[in-house]
């Protein structure tokens, strides 16, 4: 029969300290993991692509990077798109799919640039390339006929780094929160 584990508390005795872990071990640990955090937070950001048709025929599109699709960390806004297209860059090939690996989102301006998202990441959650190209050339199309489509809005996350971000960033909390109840003669060396 297995002895039951008793409490920290009760294991102590009065006056003895908590066992913690040594600040040396603790900081590089920490660092580690809010690096890993935030690398793993970007490979995962949700691509957000908002595009609106201004009453002049101007179509506006905004394409924003969110990390857990709330907090933008890169924004890009291009002003009067005339043409969206799904590219295929090499490496990758469509074989037929809706969301083919390193299909790219392509915007070109009245002015002639053209602008490129990121190739798409193996497994997508929501509108592939292909998809916001149609959405935004649907857009643009409209606008030049009169209809009325006044607005797109679409979004894909990679779902499988998204699903390991979250381990992460729960550690990164655990983390911390380490540091936040580390006591202040500890860090002092231990004057009060």
């Amino acid at each position: 029969m297995a002895k039951a584990a008793r409490p920290l508390s009760e294991q102590l005795q009065p006056g003895e300290e908590v066992p913690t872990i040594e600040l040396r071990v603790l900081i590089p640990m920490t660092l580690g993991f809010f690096l890993i955090t935030a690398i793993v937070l970007w490979a995962s950001a949700v691509v957000a692509v908002d595009g609106v048709r201004h009453p002049d025929g101007r179509v506006e599109v905004t394409v924003e990077q969110r990390a857990f699709g709330l907090v933008a960390f890169h924004r890009v806004e291009l002003a009067d798109v005339v043409h969206a297209l799904a590219v295929q860059k090499s490496g990758g090939q469509w074989s037929g799919s809706r969301t083919p690996v390193g299909a790219q989102l392509q915007l070109t301006l009245r002015d002639g640039s053209a602008w490129e998202s990121s190739p798409v990441p193996r497994h997508i959650v929501g509108a592939s390339p292909i998809t916001m190209a149609e959405g935004i050339q649907a857009l643009i199309d409209a606008a030049e006929s009169g209809a009325t489509a006044p607005t797109v809005s679409l979004r894909w996350i990679p779902w499988l780094m998204g699903a390991l971000a979250v381990p992460f960033v729960l550690f990164s909390t655990l983390f911390a929160m380490v540091w936040v109840n580390i006591p202040r003669r500890r860090l002092s060396g231990g004057a009060a």
